[in-house]
This record gives structure tokens, sequence and C-alpha cells, in this order.
């Protein structure tokens, strides 16, 4: 992914936050998803909608969080918390229950992997890694102590009150 300072982007009058995240002040370009990517971000969905009425929350896929200072990510799939607070853009102000990030063809699960220190500064408590290419699901801790622990999921993946099976997100 490109990274570009966000004064090179500043002539434009709006980011379209589609092809940019924006984070410390920095922009980085989004990747392209594919058709798998988009039939795992819907299935993802599908599943943690499950959770909505009984947690209160919603499951979307693309919606853009914010801190509220102008920064935002926008992973693949969000389960909100109920009490929804937004900015003008819409973006869900910080903290998401949960975040999902679907490896691109064009990502490595490094860069994936690393995203996960930006979801823990917005006190996100609950961040998945699914990789279609390797056909595996990673629960990534989110405890300041296990900055370097990365589980992989053989069978389910947990984010509180939330599991859903492994085998149901590769079905």
């Amino acid at each position: 992914m490109a990274t570009h300072p966000l004064e090179a982007a500043q002539s434009a009058s709006y980011i379209d936050d589609s092809e940019y995240e924006r984070f410390d002040g920095i922009l980085s370009e989004r990747p392209v998803p594919g058709l798998d990517h988009a039939q795992m971000q819907r299935r993802i969905t599908y599943l943690l909608r499950a959770f909505e009425e009984r947690l209160g929350g919603q499951a979307l896929q693309e919606w853009s969080i914010s801190d509220g200072s102008g920064n935002w990510l926008t992973p693949d799939v969000t389960f909100s918390y109920p009490e929804i607070k937004m900015t003008r853009r819409e973006h869900l102000l910080v903290p998401a229950r949960l975040v999902v990030e679907i490896r691109s063809s064009d990502q490595t699960l490094k860069t994936l992997f690393d995203k996960r220190e930006r979801y823990r500064r917005w006190q996100i408590p609950h961040y998945w890694i699914v990789d279609p290419i390797e056909t595996a699901a990673y629960e990534c801790p989110m405890e300041p102590e296990s900055s370097s622990v990365i589980v992989l999921a053989t069978d389910k993946l947990r984010a509180g009150e939330i599991e859903v099976a492994v085998a149901n997100i590769f079905a």
C-alpha cells in the first residue's frame, strides 16, 4: 500500500475514504478488493448479524471508523456497540466492538498484523484477520501485554459474546 503525506492530498476538497485511510496524518491507499474478497465480507457480515439483536450493535461492511480528529480507518467488517455515535462524514466514532480485516490478494499478512496497533490505540477490544488466500483466520488479542500474540483460530473466532465457526466463514 502506498502512503502519502496528507499535505500532498489537501489540494483536493474531498478525500475519498473508499480509496484511502488516514492515520496520524498520513494517507494510505486502500487495496482494491476482488470478487472473492467481497463475497467473504458479505458472509462474515451475515454471520455477525445473528448477534445484532442480542448485543444491540450493528454489523456492517466498509463502515469507516474515526477517532474524531480527522483520522479514519475502514475495516472490511465492523461490529459496533449499541450506543452509536458518528462523525459528520458518518464514520463510526471509536471504539467499535470488533473489526475484521480480510486479506486482499495484494496485501501481506504482516500489513494486517501491523494494523492491529492502530486499532489498539483506538481501544477496539477485538480484531480478527481472515485470510482467504491461505484459508486461515486469526484472533489478535488487543491487551498491551499480548502485542506480539497472534492466535490461529482453528475452530471458532471469538470476540466476547460473539463466536463464529471458522468453517462457516470459509463455507
